[in-house]
């Protein structure tokens, strides 16, 4: 079972006409949205980002972008958010990943949009894909489970045993890219190591 926290979290990004899948994040409250570097490469501080989700459909001011020098395609984008979050309920441990492991991904694909009603009123349901690490190759792994566009920049889990419904046996261990071409059969991802790394630049800024 996929926690609620977590599903909450993921979104659709419309970045000057780029469309991807974010993860927002918390901490000490500020707020982050985790996604692909290629996905917000046209937007910078001062300028807004166009989120929807299960709990978000508005355009949110951008404070400051953070993004590895190196051309990794992965990007922090803080955010001016006026709800105040409880800080993240999963685990951001790259050590914890491994050939073979057992994942999950989650984005929105280009041109397939799943609204439902809830008590809460309608939310945009990310899609999710299950697959295995194929292979690691340093701050990279591949997954074998092509993704669709729009994926780009969602978040790679994996859960610990047994599950829990509060996200606690979650781990995040990496960001979708377009890197691995679809016909391969397989789908890229980076490191959550990198991930760790951004954050700790934006959290000490």
């Amino acid at each position: 079972m996929i926690g609620q926290d977590i599903l909450d979290r993921i979104v659709r990004i419309d970045a000057a006409g780029e469309i991807g899948t974010g993860l927002f994040l918390s901490f000490s409250g500020r707020g982050f949205i985790l996604t692909a570097r290629h996905v917000v490469a046209y937007v910078h501080k001062t300028q807004a980002l166009d989120i929807a989700g299960r709990l978000w459909a508005d355009k949110i001011p951008v404070v400051a972008k953070f993004q590895r020098e190196s051309g990794a395609d992965i990007a922090l984008v803080e955010v001016k958010c006026e709800a105040t979050w409880p800080s993240i309920s999963f685990s951001i441990d790259p050590s914890k990943s491994f050939y073979t492991q057992d994942v999950f991904l989650f984005g929105f694909p280009h041109g397939a949009q799943i609204e439902t009603r809830t008590q809460r009123g309608r939310e945009l349901n990310p899609f999710c894909k299950k697959g295995i690490i194929a292979q690691l190759d340093g701050h990279q792994f591949y997954v074998d489970a092509p993704i669709a566009k729009g994926f780009s920049g969602g978040p790679v889990f994996s859960i610990s045993s047994p599950s829990s419904s509060d996200g606690s046996n979650y781990n995040l261990i990496g960001v979708l890219t377009h890197d691995c071409p679809k016909e391969c059969g397989f789908s890229s991802a980076y490191s959550s190591a990198l991930v760790r790394e951004l954050l700790e630049e934006a959290l000490a800024s």
